[in-house]
């Protein structure tokens, strides 16, 4: 079993797959035996990685392998952990598991114990527990014996190797295949093999190794965990644990995929159409997109030219990895094909209550009982769930990790998976069966991960109780649903895998409000003095008699700008639409402004369209100029008109264009 996998554990905790490990040490090394190995992401120092192994008994061998992580989600710090500890006869054979993963404030631990053909799981933590059992065969093998197998493999001459293991972070069992790359020259005259390793659910995830031919030992390992490399390196105890071990990366930053036109309302996005570009030779994405009728994937208008308009992609060779468009579109208004309770013969582990959905608890039937009483109509009943949720957990925060149903009933915080499950134990509770969906979503400017909540009503329908969102957007890009059955988190994250950090993707058009959008900016219409901008929702009146620049000579960030017609006056308007940041403010705003230019000649707050606003007077360092300004925020756009250089008499034209600022003016 590869030691530096691709982990599912901290990846599930705080979003994604951050490294967990297995051990793999080759040839196996006896007990005692210790090594410390530095972990990072993105070429920043994140943790470490331990690896022991002892002997248990006469008989047994236990390899233990204990991660320690810092890192940001979204400005918030996170401390996560893992410790795996195998235990197996000399001779290969499973005996026991035990398993802890710590993330923020929740922790779960996992116990299993091989009888008969079964692996018997029991797992405490989230507020609840749970028991069951996994059929694992003859050939299921732990650690130690897959470095035995390899070291085999490679004695053979063999190029492959393939073996089936526990995965922890899974909560199940996958097959691990191994590539023998070959032997390359390291330092210090180091012969190293090379190896390249995918589990089962990961085809297009590998981890490469380098192991000293010599001692067996594994002295670095590299993977791409969308888009993040994550690396580790054999060191000593004091280098692994010595700083910078801080907390220097931002996963939801890190992950975002930017989306080239921006989209000023996205909750209001009816369809929308992207195209989507792979980053790679990986092709498992395509299936992850596909969720038709409301999620369908389109050839773009030259592949399909290519392959004569009417053959798919997959026929093209020429064209592995070639663009894709999909097509999204909000979910209509379903008709409920049943009264609550739902009696149907299926759907049975969409009601069931779990280790993370605790359906059957007490507090969350008594939330249920207050909130839908007798409703009979299951989407009215979901619906009023999803707004109880979307108030009730009213510290919105990143700094939970990732906590069970009733956890996030508790403790009344948390980001969307808090949100998502939650809302699935509701109306599980309510006898509506309910699963958790999981892809991307647009936010000022970009699409990162989310997760949400679908009920079946005679159909699957979406929720979204983050944004409180009684029908989901179009800018929901769903990769994935789960009914988190398993009690693992890792495994609801796995799908992701595939797409973050394997695509690009590019807003082509959308339509809001029955008006379609597109074209490479946001059109402004003119006509005298009335500006208006359908796509932002702004009207204003430029002074009167002055003149707009051509679309085509303004920065990608300028609505216009304004210019008087006499040419001897130096002045200038500028609109500017800028798409904010997850952290922007306001003041934050001001504070920028106020670090470039020293001082405001004046400042004075106001409010334009029911929004605050601020009015600024100051010198522009860079030129000696003064400005006049307004910012303020409508939607996700940051808005600044600029009077730039005025005369005499300028400014009370200035004033008059903030005065005659419309939001909301579509038409």
């Amino acid at each position: 079993m590869i030691r530096h996998r691709p982990s599912i554990a901290a990846l599930a905790a705080l979003l994604w797959a951050l490294p967990a490990f297995s051990a793999h040490t080759w040839p196996p090394h006896e007990p005692p035996h210790q090594e410390w190995h530095d972990l990072s992401l993105g070429g920043k120092k994140v943790g470490f990685l331990h690896v022991s192994v002892e002997r248990e008994g006469d008989q047994e061998i236990a390899l233990t392998l204990d991660t320690e992580m810092r890192v940001r989600r979204m400005g918030a710090r996170v401390e996560m952990g893992t410790t795996a500890r195998f235990v197996q006869t000399r001779e290969g054979r499973p005996v026991a598991i035990d398993y802890e993963e710590r993330v923020a404030a929740t922790s779960t631990r996992t116990h299993g114990e091989v009888v008969g053909d079964s692996l018997v799981l029991t797992t405490l933590g989230l507020q609840a527990s749970q028991r069951r059992a996994l059929p694992v065969g003859a050939d299921l093998v732990f650690p130690w014996t897959a470095d035995r197998l390899l070291a085999a493999a490679f004695a053979a001459g063999e190029s492959k190797l393939r073996y089936r293991s526990f995965v922890p972070e899974m909560g199940g069992i996958e097959t691990f295949d191994v590539e023998l790359l070959g032997v390359e020259q390291g330092d210090e005259d180091r012969r190293l093999l090379h190896t390249r390793t995918r589990m089962s659910s990961m085809p297009d995830a590998g981890t490469d190794e380098w192991r000293d031919i010599a001692t067996g030992t594994v002295l670095r390992s590299r993977a791409d965990l969308m888009g993040i490399v994550q690396e580790t390196r054999l060191v000593d105890r004091a280098a692994a644990e010595a700083p910078p071990l801080d907390y220097t990366l931002d996963l939801l930053f890190e992950t975002l995929v930017e989306s080239g036109r921006r989209i000023p309302r996205p909750r209001a996005v009816d369809e929308l159409l992207l195209r989507v570009s792979p980053r790679d030779a990986g092709t498992a994405y395509r299936g992850r997109l596909s969720w038709p009728p409301h999620q369908v994937a389109v050839e773009p208008p030259e592949v399909a030219a290519s392959a004569g308009g009417d053959a798919p992609l997959a026929t093209h060779p020429s064209l592995a990895t070639p663009p894709m468009r999909l097509s999204i579109r909000r979910p209509p208004e379903p008709t409920p094909s049943y009264t609550r309770p739902y009696r149907g013969p299926d759907l049975a582990a969409e009601l069931a209550s779990s280790l993370l959905i605790q359906s059957g608890d007490p507090e969350i039937r008594r939330v249920v009982a207050d909130q839908v009483g007798a409703e009979s109509d299951p989407l009215a009943a979901a619906r009023v769930l999803n707004q109880w949720v979307f108030r009730s957990i009213g510290k919105k925060s990143f700094e939970v990790g990732f906590a069970s149903a009733l956890e996030a009933l508790r403790r009344r915080e948390g980001d969307c998976t808090e949100h998502a499950l939650l809302l699935v134990a509701l109306c599980r509770a309510a006898a509506i069966p309910a699963r958790a969906a999981s892809g991307l979503v647009y936010f000022r400017g970009a699409f990162g991960y989310h997760m949400w909540t679908e009920v079946y009503v005679g159909v699957w329908f979406p929720l979204d109780p983050a944004f409180g969102l009684d029908s989901v957007d179009a800018t929901h890009v769903k990769i994935a649903s789960n009914t988190l059955a398993e009690g693992a988190i890792g495994s609801a994250f796995v799908p992701m895998l595939d797409v973050m950090g394997r695509i690009d993707l590019e807003v082509e058009e959308y339509v809001a409000g029955g008006i379609r959008f597109g074209g490479a900016r946001p059109a402004l219409r003119i006509e005298g003095a009335a500006v208006r901008s359908p796509e932002h929702r702004l009207r204003f009146r430029a002074p009167g008699g002055w003149r707009p620049s051509p679309a085509g000579e303004l920065p990608p960030d300028y609505l216009q700008m304004f210019y008087p017609a006499d040419p001897a006056k130096l002045a200038g308007l500028a609109v500017k639409a800028l798409v904010v940041g997850y952290d922007f403010s306001l003041a934050g705003a001001e504070a920028r402004i106020a670090a470039h230019v020293g001082r405001f000649t004046a400042r004075r707050a106001l409010r334009i369209g029911g929004v605050p606003a601020l009015r600024l007077d100051f010198v522009d360092p860079d030129d000696g100029l003064r400005r006049l300004a307004l910012v303020f925020l409508d939607g996700d756009t940051y808005f600044m008109f600029t009077m730039e250089n005025p005369g005499p008499g300028d400014e009370p034209l200035f004033d008059a264009v903030v005065e005659s600022i419309e939001l909301g003016a579509a038409s």
